[in-house]
C-alpha cells in the first residue's frame, strides 16, 4: 500500500469517526431536549394538580431547576471542550495528512512534467530531422518542376507571340478597308446631304418669303380697315358731341325764359378724342405673333421637363405676371396640348 493510500484511508477514518462524533453529540442533544421537554410538562401537570400549594413549593421548584439547569450547563460546557478538543485534533490530524498528500502530488507532478519534457524534446528533434528531409525532397521537385514550367512557358510564349503578331497583321489589314469603306461611304453621304440641306434651305427661303409678303399684306389690309373705322367712329362721335351741345343750349334757354332765378346748366365740355396713332394698330397686328413665340417658349420649356411644371415655375422662366401665364395655359388646355393635374396642380404636355 502506498502512502497516498495510507492517506486516503486515513482521512476516510478521521471522516467517519467526525461523523460517529457529531451523531452521538446530536443524540445526546435530542436526549437533553426530551428530558426537558419531560421536565416542562411534568411542571405543568404539576402546576395544574398543585395550584393550591404552587407558593409553598415554587421555592423548592425554583431550587430544582436550578440545579437541573447548572448541571446542564456543565454536561453542555464539557461535552463543547471535549468535541472542541476532538475537532482540534481532528484537524491538525487532517491538515498534516493533506499537506502530505499535497506534497507527495508535487513531486509525482514534477517527475511526470520532467518525463513529459525528455520525451517531448526527443519527439521535436526527430519531426525536426524528418520535416528537414522533407524540405530538401520538396525542393529539389519545386526545382525541377520549376524548370519544366519555364520551358513549357518559353515555347508557349513564342507560338503565342507568333499567333498575336498574325491576328495583328489581319486586323490591321481589315481595319484599313473598312476604313476606306467607311471613308467612301462618308464621302457620298456628305455630298448627298449637302445637297438636301441646299435644297431644304432653297425651300425655306421662298416659303419664308411667300409668307413675309403674305403677311405684309394681311397688315397692310388690317391697317387700312382699322383706320377707315377709327375715322368713321371719329365722325360720328363729334356729330354726337355737336348734338348734345346743342341739346344743352336749348334746355339752357328754356329754362331762361321760365324766369328760374338758378343758372342755368352749363354743358359739359367735350373734346373731341385725338385720332389713334399707327402705333396701335401696328401692335395689334404684332401680338399674335408675341403670344405665339411665348406658347413656343412654353411648349420647349415642358418637352425640357416631361415631369411637368407648376404655374410658379413658369413666372421667371418666361418673365409675364402670373395672369397673363395662365391665360396661355387656357391655350394650351384648350387646343389640347396641355393637361393639368386637379390634384398637385402640374401641367404637362399631353
Amino acid at each position: 500500500m502506498t502512502r497516498v493510500d495510507e492517506m486516503r484511508e486515513l482521512t476516510g477514518r478521521l471522516a467517519v469517526n467526525h461523523a460517529e462524533r457529531r451523531q452521538a453529540l446530536g443524540n445526546l442533544s435530542r436526549e437533553v431536549n426530551r428530558q426537558r421537554a419531560d421536565a416542562v410538562m411534568a411542571h405543568a401537570a404539576m402546576a395544574t394538580e398543585q395550584r393550591a400549594t404552587l407558593t409553598a413549593d415554587r421555592a423548592t421548584l425554583h431550587q430544582a431547576v436550578e440545579a437541573m439547569r447548572a448541571g446542564l450547563n456543565v454536561v453542555h460546557a464539557a461535552m463543547a471542550a471535549e468535541q472542541r478538543a476532538t475537532l482540534t485534533a481532528d484537524r491538525a490530524a487532517l491538515h498534516q495528512a493533506v499537506d502530505a498528500l499535497l506534497a507527495d502530488l508535487a513531486a509525482v507532478h514534477a517527475a511526470m512534467a520532467a518525463e513529459q519534457r525528455a520525451t517531448l524534446a526527443t519527439d521535436r528533434a526527430n519531426r525536426r530531422q524528418a520535416v528537414d528531409a522533407l524540405l530538401a525532397d520538396l525542393a529539389v521537385v519545386h526545382a525541377a518542376m520549376a524548370a519544366e514550367q519555364r520551358a513549357t512557358l518559353a515555347a508557349d510564349r513564342a507560338a503565342l507571340h507568333q499567333a498575336v503578331g498574325a491576328m495583328l497583321a489581319d486586323l490591321a489589314a481589315v481595319h484599313a478597308a473598312m476604313a476606306a469603306e467607311q471613308r467612301a461611304t462618308l464621302a457620298a453621304d456628305r455630298a448627298a446631304l449637302h445637297q438636301a440641306v441646299d435644297a431644304m434651305l432653297a425651300d425655306l427661303a421662298v416659303v419664308h418669303a411667300a409668307m413675309a409678303t403674305e403677311l405684309r399684306a394681311f397688315l397692310q389690309d388690317d391697317r387700312e380697315t382699322r383706320s377707315a373705322a377709327v375715322a368713321t367712329e371719329r365722325t360720328d362721335l363729334r356729330r354726337s358731341l355737336s348734338e348734345m351741345a346743342q341739346v344743352w343750349r336749348e334746355f339752357a334757354a328754356s329754362r331762361q325764359a321760365a324766369g328760374r332765378e338758378e343758372p342755368a346748366p352749363v354743358a359739359p365740355v367735350t373734346r373731341p378724342a385725338a385720332e389713334p396713332a399707327a402705333e396701335p394698330v401696328a401692335e395689334s397686328a404684332a401680338r399674335p405673333a408675341e403670344d405665339e413665340d411665348i406658347t413656343v417658349r412654353i411648349l420647349n420649356y415642358m418637352a425640357e421637363h416631361p415631369e411637368g411644371a407648376k404655374l410658379v415655375e413658369l413666372e421667371p422662366v418666361l418673365g409675364l405676371a402670373r395672369p397673363q401665364v395662365g391665360k396661355h395655359l387656357r391655350n394650351l388646355i384648350d387646343s389640347g396640348k396641355v393637361v393639368k393635374d386637379p390634384d398637385t396642380l402640374v401641367y404637362t404636355l399631353t
